[in-house]
């Protein structure tokens, strides 16, 4: 994990603004979250939309979005928070950080996938 690349000890400005923004963002996802998958659940109960591959492909995309969005907060923006740094030493000595490294990886593909996977599905149907 990095830690901090900017001198958050000498700056309390700096570390109060990322504080705010990393709450702000996460306050963000969460209340979209919280709209986003009841919605999903009932996009894929539906006969109707459960019949149509593109909106089965968009609830794929947007759970991989949340997923990668929580697998970036673990592997790359948890380390730049001021007065965590015990926990990131906990984490290299465990080789935690590879993991959450690979997950963050995995997530990024997986959302690459996705979004091809919906492209050449909007593909076949121009070109039907």
């Amino acid at each position: 994990f990095p830690r901090s690349s900017m001198n958050f000890e000498n700056s309390e400005t700096l570390s109060l603004i990322y504080l705010i923004n990393f709450s702000i963002g996460c306050c963000i996802v969460t209340i979209t979250s919280l709209f986003a998958i009841p919605l999903y659940i009932r996009i894929l109960s539906s006969k109707w939309f459960f019949e149509n591959n593109i909106f089965r492909l968009i609830v794929i995309n947007g759970v991989v979005s949340l997923f990668e969005f929580f697998s970036y907060v673990l592997a790359l923006s948890i380390g730049r928070i001021p007065n965590i740094n015990v926990f990131i030493d906990f984490l290299n000595d465990s080789h935690l950080n590879v993991a959450f490294a690979f997950l963050f990886l995995y997530a990024t593909s997986a959302q690459f996938l996705s979004n091809l996977c919906i492209s050449l599905n909007r593909l076949m149907y121009i070109t039907k």
